[in-house]
């Protein structure tokens, strides 16, 4: 009779087994996160995607913009589940070191390499929507041999430059141009993010009600709406230059338009950082 009724029991225990405490999600770096960064001038809303070269911060246009700046991650570090990453900054690499504690990536800003002073707090979760983020290798192929093979024409004003030159030898040529257009664009996007950076820190500083970013006890706006100048001149120059080589290599327009969208460069985004040039560049003058 007992036997009968610990099989009982055990029968009921099985059907109604304990609801389990859910497991945290695995720790993986890799792609789209999204939060909040709390800074001494406030707050601001990153998208950051990491990739296994590297990765991009991207802040939404605050200013009237109709969308985001992409910043390049550079020495990107993990270890177990803790996370250091640096992103251009008032003139230096700002230290993100966060640590990843099963559902969100959380930890604190410093103003340089040296991890202090501590400047701010960031805060990253997974977006729902979350599907990866776009490697090189999801991209167009840069190349058009695939193009040339298919048969169909390519789309009206991408012919070849070189029509008289063989096949093969063009593809070559115009992979070679599009692997030199993409790393002058990684140089450019580099000076493109610290030019944002120091139309922050100028709008932060130097403008009317403005708070200093780093406390400065004395600002040089002038030399800082300078620095702006130069940054934004050195883009621009670095812009044409890269385009016309890329023409001569005969790469495609399209294929142009594509990497510099993925370096966050396309015209409508140079056009807003121009934007804000000149913004600042009249302000400035009016402190005169």
């Amino acid at each position: 009779m007992l036997f009968s009724v610990t099989l009982s029991l055990l029968a009921v225990v099985s059907a109604n087994p304990q609801p389990r405490k859910p497991a945290a999600a695995p720790f993986v770096l890799e792609g789209v996160w999204v939060g909040e960064e709390v800074g001494d001038v406030g707050s601001k809303h990153p998208t950051i995607t990491f990739t296994k070269d590297g990765g991009t911060l991207a802040y939404d246009d605050a200013n009237g913009g109709t969308g985001s700046f992409t910043m390049r991650l550079q020495a990107v570090k993990v270890e177990g589940t803790q996370v250091h990453f640096s992103v251009p900054g008032g003139g230096k690499l700002r230290l993100w070191s966060g640590r990843w504690d099963g559902h969100k990536l959380s930890g604190t800003i410093a103003a340089d390499a040296s991890g202090a002073p501590q400047i701010g707090t960031f805060e990253l979760k997974r977006p729902v929507y979350e599907d990866g983020p776009r490697r090189p290798s999801d991209a167009p192929s840069h190349s058009t041999g695939a193009a040339a093979g298919s048969g169909s024409p390519a789309p009206g004003g991408e012919a070849a430059a070189s029509e008289g030159t063989p096949g093969s030898e063009r593809d070559a040529q115009q992979e070679a141009g599009a692997k030199r257009l993409e790393e002058r664009l990684s140089q450019i996007s580099d000076q493109a993010s610290q030019l944002l950076v120091s139309i922050q820190d100028w709008q932060a500083s130097c403008r009317s009600g403005g708070t200093p970013l780093y406390d400065q006890p004395a600002v040089d706006c002038n030399g800082m709406a300078r620095n702006v100048g130069r940054l934004a001149f050195a883009v621009g120059k670095g812009l044409e230059e890269a385009e016309d080589e890329a023409r001569r290599a005969g790469v495609l327009p399209g294929t142009v338009r594509q990497l510099r969208a993925d370096h966050g460069l396309d015209s409508s985004k140079w056009d807003e950082l121009s934007s804000k040039v000149r913004q600042l560049e009249a302000e400035a003058r009016l402190r005169r």
